[in-house]
């Protein structure tokens, strides 16, 4: 029995999808093509469920991609406002150590907390800091050269992170459940297509031409045909030696000088 959509597997398939789709359109067009031989051997509705599946996956798989690229920029985002946000606190520290305040004022202002852009909850915990003491101590805006502008930075900036957080975490939790639509339908091809391999080599056993385009039907990931190598052609082999000096030619011998006259 064909496993129903709802028990179908959401793992990743072994073939590329692009792949899924062209065996199923060559599974249910084979299936079209001999429905007295194939029907009767095959699941009820596996036909209908077929043509479905393959119409979907022009939805389903690219739905996927742009829900985990939605994600990845949703997380971009994010992080540019965590970002900003840090190089508001950062200033604002600065101004506190700058002006030599005492360490426990420090120490209020989440100053020696390492900000990271991966560790959001400290973020939160320093901005809170810098909150709670700027409202228990509305002295230390002038002390430490804070104008509203600041703080209305700072406010701006948190409610940016928060917002950002929210979409990131929204887009992440919807890019599984794409990603599972679309295993699950190109899976449900492939179960499909075996289910139509098995009934039309088992329907035509006896006529080897029609039996093996259903035998030709594969599941497994395409395999790479080995290229013919050209035998290598034996290099041309290079005299390396260092080339030796002309050798020069032999002297003449000087001709002897004639002997004096007598």
């Amino acid at each position: 029995m064909a496993p129903t959509p709802s028990v179908m597997k959401t793992t990743y398939p072994r073939r590329d999808f692009a792949g899924i789709t062209q065996v199923g359109l060559t599974a249910l067009g084979l299936a079209q093509a001999h429905p007295a031989e194939l029907d009767p051997r095959l699941p009820a509705g596996l036909l209908t469920g077929l043509g479905a599946d393959l119409a979907a996956m022009g939805v389903v798989v690219p739905g996927a991609a742009q829900a985990h690229a939605s994600a990845r920029l949703a997380t971009e985002e994010r992080d540019a406002a965590v970002v900003r946000t840090i190089a508001c606190v950062g200033a604002m520290r600065q101004a506190v150590r700058d002006a030599d305040a005492p360490a426990e004022v420090q120490h209020a202002y989440g100053v020696g907390k390492t900000l990271d852009k991966r560790r959001l909850t400290v973020l939160r915990g320093v901005v809170g800091l810098i909150f709670d003491r700027l409202g228990a101590h509305p002295e230390d805006i002038a002390a430490f050269g804070f104008v509203q502008a600041d703080i209305d930075a700072l406010t701006a900036r948190k409610a940016d992170v928060e917002v950002a957080s929210t979409a990131q975490q929204q887009k992440r939790a919807g890019a599984p459940s794409t990603t599972k639509e679309r295993n699950r339908t190109a899976n449900r091809i492939l179960a499909a297509v075996k289910r139509i391999r098995g009934a039309g080599v088992l329907a035509f056993a006896t006529d080897p031409v029609v039996r093996d385009e259903f035998a030709a039907l594969r599941l497994g990931p395409r395999t790479k045909s080995a290229k013919a190598k050209t035998p290598a052609q034996p290099a041309t082999p290079t005299n390396t030696a260092s080339p030796q000096p002309a050798t020069p030619p032999e002297p003449v011998p000087a001709t002897p000088p004639a002997p004096p006259a007598p």
